[in-house]
């Protein structure tokens, strides 16, 4: 069996003979590399071993002379890129180096742009127009503009929407039937979300596709055609072939693994085959890739692991998972440090102060902090009052608390200053700023009764949010004290 997995690629005969033609037709190497899913380097030794004469990147004397010849004859720089197989940026680069102007739209010449209106009036696109004179679509636009031609869209038929959606349905990419029905991306896309058409990601494609690609690779398709009929890239054309090369055993096996919990990423350690692959195995199987699922088991360890003091991304690090699955696990159970900001609170939160609470009582009160506050001040607009002056009295009872061990977050809910006006003062009367890490808090220091009632409301099933609010101390304060008494919610409910 394929495991999917293999560290290098071997180029096959096909795909040999086709890096030799795509290069002699003028295609770069990064760009075939890029086509056929492999590295520049290795078209490169390809080239080397075949044979092939290698062109130089560096454009010679006699190439810069027939790119200002071409051209001062009227051609676009695209135009003249495409032409002599170079990059717009070589083309102009020549030009600025040999000192040519470049030209505008005003540049074009009279006969060129009373034919850019005849063809405008004939029925074509601006993109066609663009295309037929290599200029670009903008240098259409503004000579329609000149003339006062207007470029309103065409009208849309019942049958082109019809078309657009079927081949949309069928496999087709938004971009394939751009070109194909000579209407614009954006055109395209309209007409499907219009219509309540569920857009596909980049590449994604569903079970009919999958068995499609499979059908044609065994009817001895080569893997250009296959790309050209399906409009898939051809790395991920491989990828789907790879599906058929894994046993019925194995597709059913991969089918219950992600039914009971596992993602792609551990089905492909257990069973050793490539994680695409198997999202292209669970596809083609039916299965619903895109629904947010996690085992029950998986559920409580995030619960549990959060709840001893880890950080969501050494959570998601550690279960191999999504930070975003981490924290709607721990917003579905009620555990989450900090909470979710909602309309509802703003509007609280600007109702308080307009009453006359301070911020640091609206932060006591609806279990913000003062940073969130502001911001949502800032946000709404509303001007905040001046700070009251501190007097020395108010600055002696903050150096004496700091330094029987209060934090400078629990200074600011007792005193009713900002954390930044506490730092200022202590900084003010050389007071040492002590780390987080050697901070003493309140609760730990000294009050026992309080530690005692948050261990009590945790074991009878109260969460810490609901602890927090019970007996107004912050969820840290509450966190620390359960650590401190190797209380979780494991083992809560059977601490004696």
């Amino acid at each position: 069996m394929d495991k999917g997995s293999t560290k290098y690629k071997v180029m096959n005969d096909e795909e040999k003979e086709l890096a030799v033609q795509m290069y002699i037709q003028g295609l770069s190497q990064a760009k075939i590399g890029k086509k056929l899913g492999f590295s520049a380097a290795t078209i490169g030794n390809l080239l080397k071993n075949q044979n092939v004469p290698i062109r130089s990147n560096k454009l010679s004397e006699e190439e810069k002379d027939q790119i200002v010849e071409l051209y001062q004859q009227g051609l676009g720089i695209s135009k003249v890129s495409e032409k002599l197989k170079r990059s717009d940026n070589s083309v102009k680069k020549v030009l600025e180096e040999r000192n040519i102007q470049i030209r505008s739209s005003r540049g074009l010449s009279e006969q060129k742009q009373r034919e850019i209106l005849e063809l405008h009036e004939n029925g074509l696109t601006g993109v066609d127009i663009a295309k037929k004179f290599g200029i670009h679509q903008t240098t259409v636009s503004s000579i329609l503009k000149k003339y006062n031609k207007t470029t309103s869209r065409r009208r849309i038929s019942e049958e082109e929407i019809e078309t657009i959606i079927k081949l949309y349905e069928d496999g087709l990419s938004t971009s394939k039937i751009s070109e194909k029905l000579k209407r614009t991306h954006v055109t395209v896309l309209r007409i499907l979300k219009s219509h309540n058409i569920p857009l596909r990601r980049k590449n994604e494609v569903n079970a009919e596709v999958i068995d499609n690609v499979i059908k044609m690779h065994k009817d001895e398709f080569t893997l250009e055609e296959i790309k050209k009929e399906t409009s898939l890239g051809v790395s991920t054309i491989r990828t789907i072939l790879k599906v058929d090369d894994v046993s019925n055993y194995y597709k059913k096996k991969i089918v219950e693994l992600y039914n009971e919990g596992l993602d792609q990423k551990s089905i492909s350690e257990r069973v050793n085959i490539n994680s695409k692959v198997i999202g292209f195995i669970l596809k083609q199987s039916g299965v619903n890739l895109n629904s947010f699922r996690l085992s029950e088991d998986k559920k409580y360890k995030i619960v549990e692991m959060y709840n001893t003091g880890l950080s969501q991304t050494e959570v998601a690090k550690q279960l191999k998972v999504s930070e975003i699955s981490v924290n709607l696990i721990l917003h579905e159970r009620g555990v989450l440090r900090t909470r979710m900001l909602t309309k509802k609170d703003e509007d609280r939160v600007i109702e308080l102060y307009a009453k006359g609470l301070s911020i640091s009582k609206i932060s006591d009160e609806l279990g913000f902090s003062q940073k969130t506050i502001n911001k949502i001040f800032k946000k709404s607009g509303v001007k905040t009052r001046s700070n009251k002056k501190l007097t020395e009295s108010d600055e002696d009872v903050i150096i004496s608390l700091y330094n029987e061990g209060y934090s400078m977050n629990r200074l600011s809910e007792l005193v009713g200053y900002s954390v930044m006006t506490i730092r200022s003062v202590l900084t003010k009367n050389n007071v040492e700023i002590r780390k987080k890490s050697e901070a003493v808090s309140k609760a730990k220091k000294t009050d026992d009764r309080v530690q005692k009632q948050i261990v009590e409301l945790y074991k009878s099933g109260l969460t810490q949010r609901e602890v927090s609010e019970e007996v107004k101390v912050s969820e840290v304060t509450v966190r620390k004290i359960l650590r401190e008494h190797h209380v979780n919610r494991k083992n809560r409910f059977n601490i004696i």
